[in-house]
């Protein structure tokens, strides 16, 4: 079962999301979609049982971003969709790790396609996709979406870990694994998961960008990586794409 929240202080957008959520292609028996017309309303339900947020950035009291924030707290594997009548993203946007934009005064056939690649995203993240890392004579088997980056490192790779539920170590939030798999053999198996070359050296998952200041990325484990002009254009290219094909980014001059 799959359970959608649809967040915002318009009735009447509210009223519309719910339809246009519940007439998508992607949406079937097996999902419940809920409403809420707050923040506060929103934050006082089990926000843990949900597998999809669609939350609108501007409201009163408690705003969208602040709302998804603590969201995000209690439940790190829920799929997050802004959508706005004027904003645009910002920077601290990422902390929350937004899956997709949406501009309100769009026609309904392109919310439509968003909403489409929101509910396709939730079904992939509740599949939960594992990876098997073999490392120092131990296998362990990895949720894809814990995977930070994956950097080069002599003949081989190390992957950078979230340490959930003290699965690999009982110390540090993250943990390093050694691979022998390379660095492209990784990103074969990873690309179609959000993950992709910022630098020749190593492979990044987008879902895990706390932030991008010009040419500079900020992990969630505070990793700071640069992004190199040969990989540059590409790399915004997947970004943008990735979140949002009217994400615009602010930070270059």
């Amino acid at each position: 079962m799959y359970h959608i929240a649809l967040c915002d202080d318009s009735k009447e957008f509210l009223e519309e999301m719910g339809r246009i959520v519940e007439s998508n292609l992607e949406y079937d028996s097996n999902m419940v979609c809920s409403s809420f017309s707050s923040g506060v309303e929103l934050l006082d339900s089990d926000v843990s049982e949900f597998d999809l947020l669609i939350i609108d950035i501007q409201m009163d009291k408690v705003d969208g971003f602040s709302t998804a924030k603590q969201v995000r707290r209690k439940n790190k594997d829920i799929v997050i969709g802004f959508c706005s009548g004027v904003v645009m993203p910002l920077p601290e946007h990422f902390e929350v790790q937004p899956y997709r934009y949406m501009i309100k005064r769009n026609d309904t056939t392109e919310i439509q396609k968003t909403v489409t690649e929101l509910l396709a995203e939730m079904k992939r993240r509740k599949k939960k996709k594992i990876v098997e890392v073999v490392s120092d004579g131990k296998a362990y088997r990895i949720n894809i979406k814990d995977i930070l980056y994956v950097y080069r490192q002599n003949r081989g790779s190390i992957l950078v870990i979230e340490n959930n539920d003290m699965q690999i170590s009982e110390n540090g939030l993250y943990v390093s694994l050694e691979s022998n798999e390379k660095l492209v053999d990784w990103y074969q198996q990873l690309s179609d998961y959000g993950f992709e070359f910022p630098h020749t050296s190593y492979i990044v998952n987008m879902q895990k960008i706390k932030s991008i200041i010009k040419d500079d990325i900020c992990m969630s484990d505070g990793q700071l990586l640069r992004i190199t002009r040969t990989y540059k254009q590409k790399f915004h290219e997947r970004f943008s794409y990735y979140f949002s094909k009217k994400y615009r980014r602010t930070t270059d001059k």
